[in-house]
Order: structure tokens, then sequence, then C-alpha cells
């Protein structure tokens, strides 16, 4: 499912419907800004989640941010996510997302502390193709985290605590083994409004390591 994509949000012209395609892209955004819930009387937003606020819509992180949070030991330059492509997840008909995001951590040399915090975080070491005239190049390590959670309506990007990113990050959202047939406007009419009473804290990381180490455009 990493596939290249244009930097514009866009919906799908078409509807979903029940044919044999096993994926369908029904929303592609832009990531601008993030944050971390603060406080809030909403029982759907719980104060540890990641909020992501994109062109179009918002989306709050319910599963995985965790695990993301642990890259802030590691160098954001030597950090390569999805293959420097954008971010693919799976929608379902209740405007939720999940999917799997792939962190590979890549360079010419690795210090110990680095090694010692790649195997403290589970990063499995992978071995690299041969390089030029069939000299072997330095290893990689890579993992795999699993993230998940709810679109909402638009947020406003001045809300008080929102970390504006210097360049955005797409995300594309697909449909897989659909049955029954969803139109684009109906999906845009199903999004709920993410509370007014939301506050936010400023974290620059790990939400700007994972949208800006590497920019998929």
């Amino acid at each position: 499912m990493l596939l290249s994509g244009c930097a514009t949000a866009m919906l799908s012209s078409a509807d979903v419907s029940d044919t044999k395609v096993t994926s369908n892209l029904v929303l592609e955004d832009e990531i601008i800004a993030t944050g971390y819930p603060k406080q809030t009387t909403n029982t759907d937003i719980e104060k540890n989640g990641m909020v992501l606020v994109g062109a179009n819509n918002t989306y709050y992180i319910t599963d995985g941010f965790k695990e993301i949070g642990m890259l802030v030991t590691l160098t954001p330059s030597k950090i390569h996510i999805n293959k420097d492509l954008p971010i693919h997840l799976v929608m379902d008909s209740n405007n939720k997302f999940y999917g799997v995001i792939k962190v590979e951590y890549s360079g010419d040399d690795y210090t110990q502390s680095e090694l010692n915090s790649l195997h403290s975080l589970y990063f499995s070491e992978e071995k690299r193709a041969k390089g030029w005239l069939g000299l072997s190049t330095k290893n990689y390590y890579a993992k795999e985290f699993f993230v998940k959670g709810n679109i909402y309506s638009k947020l406003n990007i001045n809300e008080p605590g929102l970390q504006k990113l210097k360049n955005g990050r797409m995300v594309k959202f697909f449909t897989v083994k659909t049955e029954k047939t969803v139109s684009t406007t109906r999906i845009a009419d199903k999004l709920f409004t993410l509370p007014f009473a939301i506050a936010f804290d400023v974290v620059t990381a790990p939400a700007q390591i994972i949208f800006l180490s590497s920019q998929g455009r």
C-alpha cells in the first residue's frame, strides 16, 4: 500500500462500492500541526492521546502514540518513515482509522548509545543490499508501530497549544474490501466536531520527529 501521492488534499471522486477492488483511496490530507490533549470533559478524548491537525480534518491517535514517543531517544535525521512515502492508513465506515507505520533507522555509523536505545526499543537489525562493486554497507534497523484513532472535523490551526509544522506530511486513507456504497459527501457529513473544551500541550517531539524526519511528497 506504499504508493506515491500528490500534495493536494482531496477526496476520491468515486463512491466506495462493493466491487472486487481490495482497497480504494477515499481521503487524502496534509498534517500541518500537532498537539497533545491536556484536559477535556469529552470522554472520547483521552488526556494522553495525540492530535494531528490536517488541512481538511483532525486526526486523534488513541493507540500507538506511546510507541512513537519512544523515538525521542534517537537522532531525527536517521529516522525514515514508510520509506519517505506518504503515511497510509485504513479507514472504516465510522470514521475510525488504523494502520502500521514502518520506521527505519539508518546511518553510516552508530554509537554504542544509539545501539543500546535501538535494542531497548526492540528494533530489529536488517541487512542492506550490497553496495557498489559488491562492497557491504552498514545494516539498518527497523520497527513497525500499529496506530489507531478517530477522524474529526477540521480544527482551528490557531488553537492555543498546537505546534505548527514547518513542512507538512501527507496522509492517505483507504477502505479495504468494502461491501457497501458510501459516498464521499456522506463521509464529510459524518465527521464529529472536536470539543472546544479541549486544551493542548505544546510538544515538539515525538510529533515533530514522526512527521518531519522524512518528507512524504
